[in-house]
């Protein structure tokens, strides 16, 4: 089973070499035909749903007038005005057939499309899906029409090719769209083909029900001369079923020495071109995977990037939560020191007045008074003890404004976009850098110097 919108260069390899071999049990082209036909419609699956890719599979061959069955030429006939018809006429002829309408399942109960005569290259042109397909798989119209028996040699071993719709839906080179297109949900057209030594053509048309990208119909080219080999056997040789052969004269060799060694050649040059093909696919494909590998390792390096970046955030955001969970911690019993400072301040000023008061109306204290006065320098206590309490106060000043820009730093209850006044954000950046800025014994103080401009509230993620 393969998957056409899946299609590998290692489904193209097996599928080549099953359609190969059908011939060999075949006792005539049409049979072959059927049984490649038959192969591609039951094994072309959609996976997802499991159903059959193709609606329709045909098999064409151009066959001389003079070389089809007796039924076949009145056909051709009911399809013409001209009384007679020559017999080097090219008549593009359904072989083949399978589809999910049984009457798609037998070329005699195909109506419209069992011969179609090609006259002439204008006549062609008129003809909007055989005009594309034949321009598709590279082949002259005239080579078509009249083949020049000098030029087969060299355009066989050139013309095999594939013929690609990607979109069947209001598409002008199929017809019937309102019946066979929308009623049969037909997605693509894909059909592949070449010449073979005899002049005639011979083409394989899937109506398919999937579209498929281009990268799988190109692998379908390998599987034209694979099914050339299996149709060469029966180009000079039996055609339709035997009941249905044309009328020729018994005494006429059917084969001759030059068609056989015509065969042979076509044969091995067929084979020749299976085996460059396949090169050319293995080495196609080999730069496909190149590039996707490379396009892997970019893409690897991007997500280890994206995961280090990542990682970093985290980390970041851990730490952001560590800063406003101590920054927390600490604000509370700063905020209990800094307001009581105050009342201390207060009372210890109460009690040195109080002292004041006794050493004012006690001139001359016990000596035990005295000692412990001189031994602790009473002045200078009630000097600096104002000192120390406005540094406290500085202090925790201080460390109350080093907690607030940690926490205006991390931000995290402003997540959000908001108003903000973004010299505070500044203020506290250079607060937390405040130490970088200090002298050391190798650089000197940085001194920063604010020229605040009078800005208004800035929308932005604070």
């Amino acid at each position: 089973m393969y998957d056409l919108q899946m299609f590998t260069m290692r489904d193209m390899s097996e599928c080549g070499l099953a359609l190969r071999s059908l011939g060999k049990k075949a006792n005539s082209m049409e049979e072959v035909g059927n049984h490649i036909v038959q192969y591609l419609y039951n094994n072309l699956i959609d996976l997802k749903s499991g159903e059959r890719s193709c609606a329709l599979v045909r098999f064409f061959k151009t066959h001389s007038y003079g070389e089809l069955p007796p039924k076949l030429q009145e056909y051709t006939h009911s399809l013409v005005s001209n009384d007679v018809l020559e017999n080097n006429l090219k008549c593009l002829t359904l072989l083949s057939t399978a589809g999910q309408k049984s009457e798609w399942n037998s070329r005699h109960k195909s109506e419209g499309h069992k011969v179609i005569p090609l006259f002439s290259k204008e006549m062609i042109a008129q003809i909007p899906m055989i005009f594309q397909l034949i321009q598709q798989l590279g082949l002259n119209l005239d080579t078509v029409v009249r083949p020049d028996l000098n030029l087969l040699t060299d355009l066989e071993q050139r013309m095999y090719n594939v013929f690609y719709i990607p979109d069947a839906l209001g598409s002008p080179y199929i017809p019937s769209q309102t019946s066979f297109v929308i009623p049969y949900n037909i997605k693509s057209v894909v059909g592949f083909g070449g010449l073979l030594p005899s002049g005639n053509i011979f083409i394989i048309i899937m109506f398919l029900k999937v579209a498929i990208p281009q990268i799988s119909v190109d692998l379908f080219r390998p599987l034209a001369l694979n099914v050339k080999m299996a149709i060469l056997p029966f180009e000079n040789e039996k055609t339709f079923t035997e009941q249905e052969q044309p009328l020729v004269d018994e005494n006429i060799s059917t084969t001759t020495d030059d068609e056989t060694f015509q065969y042979l050649n076509s044969q091995i040059t067929t084979l020749n071109q299976l085996l460059d093909v396949s090169e050319q696919s293995t080495i196609s494909q080999s730069d496909h995977l190149e590039q996707t590998n490379a396009s892997l390792q970019e893409t690897l390096k991007k997500l280890q990037s994206t995961q280090i970046q990542l990682v970093h955030n985290e980390k970041m955001s851990s730490l952001g939560k560590l800063v406003a969970g101590i920054a927390h911690e600490i604000n509370n019993p700063v905020n209990f020191i800094h307001g009581n400072l105050s009342y201390a301040k207060e009372y210890t000023h109460s009690i040195v007045k109080i002292i004041q008061k006794y050493q004012k109306y006690y001139p001359d204290p016990p000596e035990e008074i005295k000692k412990l006065v001189k031994e602790n320098d009473l002045d200078f206590l009630i000097r600096d003890l104002t000192r120390t309490f406005n540094s406290m106060t500085v202090g925790t000043e201080r460390i109350t404004e080093i907690v607030s820009s940690l926490r205006n730093f991390s931000r995290l209850d402003e997540a959000e976009i908001k108003q903000v006044y973004i010299h505070e954000g500044i203020d506290s950046t250079l607060m937390i850098l405040k130490h970088f800025l200090q002298a050391t014994d190798k650089t000197p103080e940085i001194e920063v110097v604010k020229h605040y401009s009078q800005l208004p509230l800035i929308e932005c993620y604070p």
